[in-house]
């Protein structure tokens, strides 16, 4: 059963206008630069990275001193150096799409070099159209950026169960339901996939876990489609010179799958 007020989302769109006082996003600014610093860290590290995870699930309030401490050490050592000279050397060979909760750095999921991969998150790893009434620009000039300047050969859209979206969706008791359908941006954000979504979300008969996968995957075919109405995607795509992927990762119960477009399927590897 859809969150109360949720099937609103599919006819309607609701925005509320609520915007936070300026000194309350000055606050949320210096709490949200050193978790980017982080994150950064975090790829460049390798092997050294627990030290930064057990910062991270570190629950005394000086959490948030242990993060900058990493990041200060990380930096004074010369690591950002050393790793920044690797980045520099070449561009990136793929843009990943993936939703903004998705615990696992790419770099560290793929192996893949500093600097290989462009990652993008925003919420559930939703691409929305070129056009339309709801565009998300963000990521359109995230795309732009990275297929007409720096000329990517792959671009991979990452899914995952546990997605914060997904969850809202498929339990009216999660804790960011009522946001999702009654909130500023979420209503109109989700809209985009209304349809996909109503597919998913309508399999009451399968259990909790298998609607979220089906859901992810839903809204990875909304993306592939939605990805094609960009010309600089289209055009490379149908010449050879870029490719798309469609992942699906479910690290707690080991899933991998990869989107077959010759079946409209996921399947996993061997």
């Amino acid at each position: 059963m859809h969150p109360t007020g949720l099937n609103q989302i599919f006819n309607e769109i609701i925005v509320h206008q609520n915007s936070a006082p300026f000194t309350r996003f000055c606050q949320s600014w210096r709490l949200i630069r050193p978790r980017a610093m982080l994150y950064r860290s975090s790829a460049w590290r390798g092997a050294q990275d627990t030290v930064i995870t057990a910062a991270m699930t570190d629950k005394d309030p000086n959490t948030l001193d242990s993060w900058i401490g990493t990041s200060r050490r990380f930096v004074n050592d010369g690591a950002v150096a050393r790793h920044a000279d690797i980045a520099a050397s070449g561009s990136p060979r793929a843009a990943l799409i993936a939703a903004s909760d998705f615990p696992i750095d790419p770099v560290l999921l793929t192996g893949a070099a500093p600097g290989e991969i462009y990652d993008i998150r925003n919420v559930a790893g939703l691409v929305h159209r070129s056009l339309g009434e709801v565009i998300d620009r963000s990521v359109g000039a995230a795309l732009e950026f990275a297929v007409t300047v720096y000329g990517v050969h792959h671009i991979i859209l990452l899914a995952h169960p546990n997605c914060g979206l997904v969850r809202s969706l498929i339990d009216e008791d999660a804790p960011g339901a009522s946001v999702v359908a009654q909130g500023q941006f979420l209503p109109s954000w989700t809209s985009v996939a209304a349809s996909a979504l109503s597919r998913a979300l309508s399999r009451a008969d399968l259990p909790e876990d298998e609607r979220a996968q089906l859901c992810c995957q839903e809204i990875m075919r909304v993306s592939f489609e939605n990805l094609m109405t960009y010309q600089w995607i289209l055009d490379p795509v149908f010449d050879g010179r870029l490719v798309l992927h469609g992942w699906y990762c479910d690290a707690r119960n080991g899933i991998f799958s990869r989107f077959d477009p010759a079946t409209d399927e996921f399947v996993k590897d061997a």
